[in-house]
């Protein structure tokens, strides 16, 4: 279950239509001008904002990159000057500074590096070092998370991934913390239900992960392929195959990609009849 969230929500995610219709209309909500002062003047008064601007990705890393990372590093203080600087066409980088707001772009490349860091951090053999990447993607994250409203929907996605880097570092507290403060902030926002379901079902808490995913559905109005999926694995595990296979039914219907929940069920003897 881990993987299935990685591979839709990991450092190589795009925003969906889902977070880009929320983001859109979020920003048609607000003043771009007082947007961009209150930003402005958070980012400028921080010492902490150079922590990105000597980052640089591998090609591999760029390659894995989500386009508005890519976009946005292009014109960071590290990107201007880097290999990359002339690999994003302006009129793609204004458009995804339109798309996501000021709350989100001025910011973003420290957000964009954290999710590298993270990756690294998988990677690294070294307890010590993987501990310090984790460590490094959290300080980037925070950077970026605490200068977004609260309810936006890319805050949501961001506390998401920071509790799950908590986990991973043995803090649960702290990773509990941010899933709730990812639901907290955009209910309507699946990421957090299935970053906290992940995270409980690696517990062990198995019933609570089912909980916290029947309450991500029912707030999104049974619309994410993605919480049924999840759902339909957690079920799996507690056996309850014919509610397993009604998730996996309506996530295959919802368009989900992965045909990993169909093999599990079929592989336990409960193969799906529809798609």
């Amino acid at each position: 279950m881990r993987r299935e969230l990685m591979a839709e929500s990991g450092s190589n995610a795009r925003v969906g239509p889902g977070i880009a219709a929320r983001v859109a209309a979020f920003v048609a909500r607000r003043s771009r001008l007082a947007r961009f002062a209150c930003v402005a003047v958070l980012l400028f008064a921080q010492p902490q904002a150079a922590l990105a601007l000597a980052f640089q990705p591998t090609e591999a890393e760029w390659y894995h990159w989500p386009d508005y990372c890519q976009a946005r590093y292009t014109v960071s203080g590290a990107g201007t000057d880097s290999q990359f600087a002339n690999r994003v066409d302006p009129a793609t980088v204004k458009n995804w500074e339109s798309r996501l707001g000021p709350e989100v772009w001025y910011a973003l490349h420290h957000y964009c590096a954290g999710m590298i860091f993270a990756q690294r951090a998988k990677l690294e053999p070294d307890k010590k070092e993987r501990n310090a990447l984790y460590n490094r993607a959290i300080e980037e994250d925070q950077f970026t998370l605490q200068r977004m409203p609260v309810s936006h929907p890319m805050r949501a996605e961001i506390a998401a991934r920071m509790g799950l880097i908590f986990g991973e570092l043995g803090q649960q507290d702290a990773a509990v913390q941010h899933f709730d403060l990812a639901i907290e902030g955009c209910p309507s926002c699946g990421v957090g239900y299935e970053a906290k379901s992940m995270f409980l079902k690696s517990q062990g808490q198995l019933a609570a992960a089912r909980d916290v995913l029947e309450a991500g559905d029912k707030a999104v109005d049974g619309s994410s392929a993605q919480i049924h999926y999840f759902l339909g694995l957690v079920l799996l595990d507690l056996k309850d195959f014919d509610a397993a296979s009604a998730q996996a039914r309506r996530a295959y219907a919802l368009g989900y990609p992965l045909p990993g929940l169909r093999d599990l069920l079929a592989k336990a003897g409960h193969p799906l009849t529809t798609p």
